[in-house]
């Protein structure tokens, strides 16, 4: 149980067990470890139609120039090609892809030469019934760093508890050009295990190794959050995998070299650029771009996930077996411990209102005030501050006399003294005792007036009239 406070309101989480029938079974998606699975004797005889002559060393480098030059990772050795040899391979690639965009010859050369779905998985299982991996569980995805990739369907739900439900894959090991050390085969497979079904970002990861028996336990929650600044936002669902993607492609590639990656065009929101970016330039950047996952590119965008979302514990054993698999390399078995899930939601606990009602609650017990008296007590602060204010005003000595005739003319009484008429106002500020004279003298001649309100305490305005 957290406690979260924001302004105005208290805010609770409160988990709790939900027990169904049935539960959807994460995104699992399967990647070679080295992104060249390719069928060597078909893509070598191929640039063999192309550069006549090239030697075997000379046409594997230049398959991994193409893919490292695709933004694909553990093409380790590009780090070491000197310049000229990297011009040499670059006029080779161009040869061998005459006629083609970058993003077109990527896409040609995956559809024919690279490796399927049937060549990954030997049989699949979900409690005890065997399934169609292609065509029941599994589709093509692309991961970014690791190209093209194998993730199960949505609604894919496991209907019974742990073992007896469970998820098996019977999975061979797809080729490897590039890597002679194991056989010119994968020395691992990888697997993600995330909430998204649409983007999969490159951690965290399981890595698989041949022969061994790999058990995958899940446990998932559902959270479920008041939507707050800067924690999450009801505008997606789940965590913002795109995002994600998108940061890193800006940060290596975009705002590099104004281009992006063959295989990551679908990735939205994207600033306008050159286009597809030329193999020479990510090779000539491989080690800092690639190979580093994240340079020092900053990106101003935050990935803030969705209020509502599910979040997948994974816990992975992993044992040696005794005798080598047979007709595949590695093994999978993955699973729910129960058909539950802990429910996570966040709830107001109080309003406005009764925040305030609770607030008056307190003073009256531990005070003996309630809301009135203390407004009251507010009302009596502002009205002492305003009597001293009016108070410190009243010192203030006669500023300014002014007299306005009616008609502009002053008349003369009995005595030839002059006078204002009825009704011409004199506006002043009282002395300090508060009184105003009798009469004043204006231009050498004497005025009779009588004062309204002397004892006003602001400036205030006096009478004038023609005494009989």
């Amino acid at each position: 149980m957290s406690f979260n406070f924001d302004s105005t309101l208290l805010m609770i989480s409160l988990p709790f067990l939900t027990l169904v029938d049935s539960l959807e079974l994460p995104a699992i998606t399967i990647c070679p470890k080295v992104p060249d699975a390719f069928n060597s004797t078909g893509l070598l005889a191929d640039i063999q139609v192309s550069l006549p002559g090239i030697d075997d060393v000379t046409a594997i480098d230049l398959v991994k120039f193409w893919i490292g030059g695709n933004g694909l990772e553990n093409m380790d050795e590009l780090s070491y090609f000197n310049r000229t040899y990297m011009s040499h391979l670059n006029a080779l690639y161009r040869t061998w892809s005459n006629g083609y965009s970058t993003e077109e010859f990527f896409n040609i050369m995956q559809a024919k030469y690279g490796y399927s779905c049937n060549e990954l998985f030997r049989e699949c299982q979900l409690a005890g019934k065997t399934l169609n991996c292609c065509s029941d569980l599994f589709q093509r995805q692309v991961v970014m760093r690791r190209g093209i990739c194998f993730q199960t369907r949505r609604f894919v739900n496991q209907t019974e508890a742990d073992d007896i439900g469970r998820l098996v894959l019977s999975i061979k090991a797809p080729p490897s050009i590039t890597n002679p050390n194991y056989n010119y085969s994968q020395p691992q497979i990888i697997v993600y295990i995330t909430d998204n079904f649409e983007h999969v970002v490159d951690f965290p990861r399981f890595y698989l190794y041949p022969h061994e028996w790999n058990r995958m336990r899940f446990t998932a929650r559902y959270i479920e959050l008041i939507e707050n600044k800067d924690v999450c936002t009801q505008k997606i669902f789940g965590k913002d995998a795109e995002c994600v993607i998108r940061k890193w492609l800006l940060s290596n590639v975009v705002y590099p070299f104004n281009c992006t990656l063959s295989y990551l065009t679908n990735v939205g929101h994207l600033p306008p650029t050159t286009g597809v970016c030329k193999p020479e330039i990510i090779a000539d950047n491989y080690y800092n771009n690639i190979q580093l996952v994240w340079n020092s590119a900053d990106v101003d965008e935050e990935c803030i996930p969705g209020c509502h979302r599910w979040d997948y514990q994974t816990a992975l054993q992993q044992s040696q077996t005794l005798v080598p698999f047979s007709d595949y390399t590695f093994n999978l078995e993955a699973s729910f411990n129960d058909l539950q899930y802990e429910y996570v939601r966040e709830v107001y606990t109080t309003s406005v209102p009764g925040f305030m009602s609770q607030i008056g609650g307190q003073f009256g017990f531990f005070l003996g005030l309630s809301i009135i008296t203390l407004l009251q007590m507010i009302l009596y602060g502002v009205h002492f501050l305003l009597s001293a204010v009016a108070d410190r005003a009243k010192q203030v000595y006669l500023l300014s006399t002014s007299i306005i005739g009616s008609d502009g003319n002053s008349k003369k009484d009995g005595e030839g003294r002059s006078v204002a008429q009825d009704g011409v106002a004199i506006i002043a500020l009282e002395p300090l005792d508060g009184s105003i004279p009798g009469s004043i003298e204006v231009n050498g001649e004497r005025i009779e007036v009588q004062a309204k309100n002397c004892r006003s305490r602001i400036p205030h305005v006096v009478n004038v009239f023609q005494t009989e």
